[in-house]
């Protein structure tokens, strides 16, 4: 979705769109100590599934842009080429690793996708979901393609075949579904016998042939993370519409966080200055005292999850709005590396093999934009980029594709960085003008 809109807006012509994921001991202690690791091959949907298959892949996908211009050229594109119509990213604002209970959050990024697309239930082909073969993950899956309206399509995981390739799992399997729209063909979800979700999909053991127009592709992930976007052919694939005008932006609050001090400012020009001496712990409580410390869940956060909530929290202030109408969109350069190195040293202890979910779930660098959204019920985009420096010029530009092209109003930007001591947070809440 991000190199879409970036080729959509003429930043790029082209997009290498790359991902890589393999399994080592940090992985499979994780996720064992989530209870989540099925010892058979995986069953997506069935009755009984019961867990997931950690899994190795890479791939990567050339994205190259093709409107006006392209076909004024006379580069004309076969029937079979595939479009990316339409796409859409939420936040379910429920619980970092548990999935919503309602399905609301992916059902939204479907929703929005096929909107973007200006496509119907009827003319989805068939479902390629994340189907990780998990109790809640499948159930919400479920009840998300219930709310779109598309519990007849045809639907599939594939994760039967090659497991769950984490950072490779969206990618490798957009490619396939491109090659299932070309070949008319929906690969079977391997080992399905029964349905054992509350709203029943359209899920076969077997390959079937279809009248191929469009797919929708979805994923999700910890921190509440989803994504939807919709694959057409070519000759089914209809003219996006034009000429909305770049949208204004209005700074409404900025604020920065560094070693013992904070800094905010408003667009009316007040300044508020807050120093505390100490280590991060000692500083960061008080802060979060000062704002009433009544969200007992902030003890509980990992400390780049903890900077990211206390921040957003001094940014948002009394601020009302609907939950799809705020966005998140942050970025770093370490990641999630302060926790991963606390993950590493406790399955590393002779004394101790046992990983702790309560720190492996926190080594997702978005999974503190997660937290941010659900303390603040914020359903909309939220995106976690990794980078060299904070350039927030180039956040404030993606903020304005969001503004452009969807429903979003607010949006909170911003540079989040924690390693050991050296903590740095430089965040602004931006209004669509």
């Amino acid at each position: 979705m991000a190199a879409e809109r970036l080729i959509a807006c003429g930043v790029y012509s082209s997009v290498i769109v790359a991902g890589v994921d393999v399994q080592s001991r940090f992985i499979t202690s994780g996720f064992s100590s989530f209870k989540s690791v099925s010892e058979s091959v995986c069953r997506p949907y069935d009755s009984s599934r019961d867990g997931l298959n950690p899994g190795e892949a890479c791939g990567a996908m050339l994205l190259k842009a093709y409107g006006p211009q392209e076909k004024l050229a006379g580069k004309e594109l076969p029937d079979d080429a595939v479009i990316i119509s339409g796409g859409a990213i939420s936040n379910d604002a429920n619980h970092i690793t548990g999935p919503s209970r309602t399905g609301d959050g992916l059902y939204f990024a479907i929703r929005n996708a096929m909107s973007e697309a200006m496509v119907s239930t009827e003319e989805i082909s068939f479902l390629q979901m994340h189907g990780t073969a998990t109790l809640y993950n499948d159930e919400m899956e479920s009840k998300a393609a219930a709310l779109a309206g598309l519990g007849d399509v045809p639907a599939q995981s594939l994760k039967p075949y090659f497991g769950h390739t984490m950072g490779a799992s969206g990618l490798i399997e957009s490619i396939i579904c491109a090659e299932e729209l070309r070949r008319g063909i929906v690969f079977g979800t391997k080992g399905f016998s029964e349905s054992g979700v509350t709203c029943p999909l359209d899920v076969s053991s077997h390959n079937r042939n279809v009248r191929m127009e469009h797919c929708i592709k979805t994923a999700s992930g910890f921190g509440g993370s989803n994504a939807a976007i919709v694959l057409s052919l070519n000759r089914f694939s209809k003219e996006k519409r034009g000429g909305k005008e770049a949208a204004g932006v209005v700074s409404l609050r900025r604020l920065a966080i560094r070693k013992n001090r904070m800094d905010i400012e408003d667009n009316t020009g007040v300044k508020v200055s807050k120093s505390v001496e100490g280590d991060f712990g000692s500083f960061i409580r008080c802060l979060f005292n000062e704002r009433g410390g009544a969200y007992m869940k902030f003890y509980k956060m990992d400390n780049l999850s903890k900077l990211g909530y206390v921040a957003s929290d001094y940014l948002i202030g009394d601020l009302e709005y609907d939950s799809e109408e705020m966005a998140v969109l942050l970025e770093n350069r370490s990641g999630s590396l302060d926790t991963d190195i606390k993950h590493q040293q406790i399955i590393d202890n002779e004394s101790d093999e046992s990983a702790s979910p309560a720190v492996f779930v926190y080594t997702l660098p978005n999974v503190s934009s997660g937290e941010i959204s659900i303390a603040h019920h914020i359903k909309g985009e939220n995106t976690f980029f990794i980078s060299g420096k904070y350039d927030p010029s180039a956040l404030s530009a993606y903020a304005r594709i969001l503004f452009s092209e969807t429903e979003i109003k607010y949006c909170i930007i911003g540079w989040l960085e924690l390693l050991g001591e050296d903590y740095c947070a430089e965040m602004e809440l931006l209004q669509k003008k």
